[in-house]
């Protein structure tokens, strides 16, 4: 691997690069700025880059971000992207580690990134493998929330007590399937259709930064701790104030309707041809990809049917054949656009798999445990082609994003039950805390898609066909009138609702719109004010409340499973 990456630096001969001059014109002064990224990717290409201390700084990470994702899962049933924050972690945590002499002398961009893919894989079943939502809805707890037996198709048999072992037997036989779908696809979506793939390349922009400019690196250092320390003590304080953040905003009456440049052209191809070398030197043979599929397909049919009686054989390998399809337009929306629809494709298997009923067998284990299975294997194949992206960008080798993806999985097999199993003990899951939304969605989509219509609310139905019309009607309108001429139908089309946003704001707590409009006007100020410095606080901002609040987490996890408990209960009444 390494002796391929040599040659393809020999024969690149870097042209002379203009040094750095605040009084150059812009052009010059931007080619110099890109010159020394570049110079950071071409001195890493020497080392090794899947190393002893990548893969347990990316272990380390991966525990950290397993937290997050479980937490904001379960929070408010949408998991952010964590892979910047994967990046800029596993930079902070090798620097700090490699002043202890035991990890080396040597730090590169190619090694950084091999955290970050290592870490996101290791963390991924987190958020994708269910706990959240399909797997939280077979639950005890969801079950007595929809009213024991008394609604229609809430059998008191589709409940599953998921302990550290099930759990373990769960995240191994979804773990790996899906990702040996990217490797035919890297060449096809990465280098010929050029798909952006925003979360990939802004890690890769991050970390080329961190490595570039020591000016950077303690500017950020800087932000990442004060907002980390800020996020930490604020919701450490929350918690002290055991209901302080159930305070009804909007009165206590209102509280009740919810639940809750073109100058250096020439450089720029030169620099992308010679980053298409290295992304291509590395030969990944067909037997192998193949061979995944057919052996974690494999291990997916068998495992899962011995886990779930009521899961036949058959249906799994159906699903297994289906996932490469689904994952294909995934992963190019993803590139494109950055949102994973791998859900969407889940919901439409679980009414497949769901109407699809063997004689009087009303179950809905086989609809829920298939739809995350089809989740989980198309997310994979997505996030490994984001890090793909970012391994591109920065000249990092396919063979070593594969390595480090699959030894992340590998460990998430272990670190995703455990913190499965310490959330389900710290926290009533559904609770106050922790609302967990979807787990009660997924619940109710697997009822009516086994019994139908009948077990829904009075109504529903109709509601559902007004939605449906609405999403059509909207999404329509704003495609075809965005970009129109006329200013009325211009500015109507531009100022509609998308349907999708409305969607997600009638499912997750309505805390998190207004925390979501508020943070939206303050960037909106900040970004008028002072771009540059919005532009380049952004994410390591974003790193480091979401650091902070995942020390926070933690904290409160050990507490709780101390027996400790909130010193102050709060609550709020309207005075007679």
């Amino acid at each position: 691997m390494r002796s391929a990456q040599n040659s393809v630096v020999s024969e690149y001969k870097v042209a002379a690069t203009p040094k750095w001059d605040e009084n150059a014109d812009d052009a010059v002064a931007n080619e110099a700025k890109h010159a020394a990224e570049f110079e950071v990717i071409t001195s890493g290409l020497e080392h090794p880059q899947v190393t002893i201390k990548s893969l347990v700084v990316g272990t380390i990470m991966g525990t950290f971000t397993s937290v997050l994702a479980m937490y904001y899962s379960l929070k408010l049933g949408v998991t952010p992207s964590l892979n910047v924050l994967s990046g800029i972690g596993g930079f902070m945590l090798c620097r700090a580690l490699m002043k202890t002499q035991f990890f080396g002398k040597h730090f590169t961009v190619q090694e950084n990134v091999v955290i970050q893919t290592c870490a996101v894989a290791c963390m991924s079943l987190a958020s994708q493998a269910g706990f959240g939502s399909g797997i939280l809805g077979l639950t005890e707890n969801v079950f007595l929330i929809m009213g024991n037996t008394t609604y229609a198709g809430n059998l008191a048999s589709d409940v599953i007590d998921f302990t550290w072992l099930r759990s373990f037997g769960w995240c191994a036989s979804i773990a790996l399937f899906g990702f040996f779908i990217s490797f035919p696809l890297r060449r096809k979506f990465i280098i010929e259709m050029r798909l952006l793939f925003p979360s990939g390349t802004a890690t890769a922009v991050m970390i080329k930064t961190l490595h570039t400019s020591k000016e950077a690196v303690e500017y950020q250092w800087n932000v990442l701790l004060k907002s980390g320390v800020f996020a930490y003590v604020w919701s450490i304080f929350v918690f002290c104030f055991n209901g302080l953040g159930e305070f009804p905003i909007f009165g206590e009456k209102a509280a009740g309707f919810t639940r809750g440049n073109d100058n250096d052209v020439l450089s720029k191809a030169q620099r992308q041809a010679y980053l298409d070398k290295i992304f291509e030197s590395a030969h990944i043979p067909t037997w192998s990809w193949v061979g995944g599929l057919v052996v974690f397909a494999t291990v997916s049919v068998v495992v899962i049917s011995l886990m779930f009686e009521t899961v036949k054989w058959y249906k799994v390998l159906v699903c297994c054949l289906l996932i490469p399809i689904f994952a294909i337009g995934i992963v190019q929306g993803t590139g494109m656009t950055d949102w994973n629809v791998s859900s969407a494709v889940g919901k439409l298997i679980l009414f497949v798999i769901g109407s699809w009923t063997d004689g009087n067998d009303k179950s809905i284990i086989a609809s829920l445990i298939l739809c995350q299975m089809v989740i989980v294997g198309c997310s994979q194949a997505a996030d490994l082609m984001q890090d793909f992206k970012t391994g591109y960008l920065v000249g990092a080798s396919a063979k070593s994003m594969i390595i480090a993806q699959i030894f992340g999985a590998c460990m998430s097999c272990l670190v995703v039950p455990t913190v499965w199993v310490l959330m389900n003990d710290a926290y009533t899951l559904p609770g106050p805390l922790l609302k967990a939304p979807f787990g009660e969605v997924y619940r109710v989509m697997a009822i009516t898609a086994t019994v139908g219509l009948s077990g829904l609310p009075t109504y529903c139905g109709y509601f559902m066909l007004v939605g449906v019309v609405y999403t059509i009607v909207f999404n329509l309108y704003i495609d075809n009138f965005s970009e129109s001429k006329n200013k009325v139908l211009n500015v109507i089309a531009n100022h509609c609702p998308l349907p999708m946003a409305v969607s997600i704001g009638m499912i997750v707590p309505a805390s998190f719109g207004l925390e979501g409009m508020i943070m939206a006007g303050i960037i909106a100020y900040w970004k008028s004010k002072d771009e540059d410095s919005f532009e380049k606080t952004q994410y390591i901002l974003a790193a480091g409340l979401m650091t902070g609040e995942g020390f926070s987490v933690l904290t409160q996890i050990i507490v709780t499973l101390c027996g400790g408990s909130a010193p102050v209960q709060v609550s709020y009444a309207m005075t007679p």
